[in-house]
């Protein structure tokens, strides 16, 4: 309680309080429910003194309905902060949903799109394939019958691939010890041959 007249802490107040009638002020503090300090209530008066008992009781009911109001009023605002910010991580986990979804369907074209891709190189590789393989039914029928000689074929290591003719029988050895031999430690050739 302050006598506005005679409490110092009204010293630079005081002329424009009385001016206006005003000669106490009552101070409360607005306490919340787990007694922390929300805010003061302050009540003039225009007579000197303490509030008396029925004043007091109003003040005091005041005082509960500001601290519930007060109180009332930070959970909405924490409560509407907290929707907010939920509703922004949601959004931003549907957003990264969206984006992981979006690098699975490109991960699953390119996917796609290798697989067809490497069918199409079994495909051709299966053709290469049955191509030497007729290739090599082809020279192995020609040098079965190709008398008094031999035909070989060379890679481009110099190695021989395929080798098979009469001329190998007279030499006593088999077309298939020459397979992937360079061709010039092959000793049965001459040079000549050889180049």
């Amino acid at each position: 309680v302050a006598d506005i007249a005679n409490d110092p802490l009204w010293k630079d107040f005081k002329n424009s309080a009385l001016a206006e009638g005003l000669k106490a002020c009552w101070s409360f503090p607005i306490l919340s429910s787990e007694q922390e300090v929300l805010g003061i209530l302050s009540v003039y008066s225009k007579k000197p003194g303490k509030p008396l008992a029925n004043e007091r009781e109003v003040i005091t009911d005041v005082i509960q309905v500001a601290s519930v109001a007060i109180e009332h009023h930070n959970i909405s605002a924490a409560l509407k902060n907290s929707k907010e910010d939920l509703a922004t991580y949601a959004q931003e986990l549907e957003n990264k949903g969206a984006e992981r979804t979006n690098e699975l369907k490109d991960m699953g074209q390119k996917l796609v799109e290798l697989n067809l891709s490497l069918e199409d190189q079994v495909q051709v590789t299966k053709e290469a394939e049955h191509k030497a393989l007729a290739s090599q039914t082809l020279f192995s029928v020609i040098a079965k019958n190709f008398p008094n000689g031999a035909i070989a074929v060379v890679d481009a290591e110099y190695k021989i691939s395929y080798i098979e003719g009469e001329e190998l029988a007279d030499f006593r050895v088999k077309g298939i010890d020459f397979e992937g031999v360079d061709i010039d430690e092959i000793s049965i050739l001459s040079k000549d041959q050889k180049s």
